[in-house]
């Protein structure tokens, strides 16, 4: 389905990264993790560029909609020094092959890289409002402890018990927070979770990141049925 929608609010997450707030158009639902194609419209309606694919960081259960934005290409730096509020958007969608959806009953590991935290968000946000009994466990990977997207919301929700968050910190040799300072490895998952076969891994990130891990958890014995992942 497509929808037209206009960004209502802006907000600085990261110096690198942005969200975008907009109201959720009548008719329009996803399930959480699950992507949009997104262009932007002139003023007549007519689309303009190529539609690129994001992911709502919202719960389906919000009134309004959140795209958040990385610098990491030239489309996303556009978006970036160019989206004002009022900005016009085209979407098309939902698609993708992340998508939680309530027949899911395992607990919950979410393996994210960089800007591949928005599906994670989505299914967090969804499962703590919905109440669900779903434990969840988020391993994520940034750069710098600064490229942490949602790192306050984060902290909030691991101090009422709803998630436990495990950080990665790849090219900064002494963060400020308590973290692992290397890439995502067998040992780090393991050392987070036990009985891997029980649970269920939603994988996103850049695209060699998600082949590693993938692998990775194979290797493990999670069988593919409880891997699912975005490259």
């Amino acid at each position: 389905m497509k929808f037209e929608v206009s960004v209502k609010k802006i907000i600085q997450e990261t110096p690198n990264a942005k969200s975008f707030i907009f109201d959720k158009p009548k008719g329009l639902d996803f399930n959480p993790g699950q992507s949009f194609s997104i262009y932007f419209l002139q003023d007549h309606g007519e689309l303009r560029g190529v539609p690129r694919s994001f992911t709502p960081s919202t719960s389906p259960t919000f009134d309004h909609m959140e795209l958040t934005v990385k610098k990491e290409t030239v489309f996303t730096t556009e978006i970036l020094n160019n989206f004002k509020v009022g900005e016009k958007l085209g979407l098309h969608g939902p698609f993708g092959k992340i998508a939680f959806t309530e027949d899911i009953k395992d607990d919950l590991i979410l393996i994210a890289g960089g800007s591949g935290i928005t599906p994670m968000m989505s299914i967090i946000r969804y499962v703590v409002d919905k109440k669900l009994p779903n434990k969840i466990t988020l391993l994520y990977s940034n750069k710098t402890e600064e490229d942490i997207i949602y790192k306050k919301e984060l902290e909030d929700l691991e101090k009422k018990g709803k998630l436990k968050v495990v950080y990665c910190i790849t090219r900064e040799k002494n963060p400020g927070i308590k973290c692992y300072t290397k890439r995502i490895e067998s040992e780090i998952i393991t050392e987070s979770t036990d009985l891997l076969k029980e649970k269920t891994f939603f994988v996103c990130g850049p695209p060699q990141m998600v082949s590693s891990l993938t692998d990775m958890l194979r290797t493990l014995k999670v069988p593919d049925k409880k891997i699912i992942y975005e490259k």
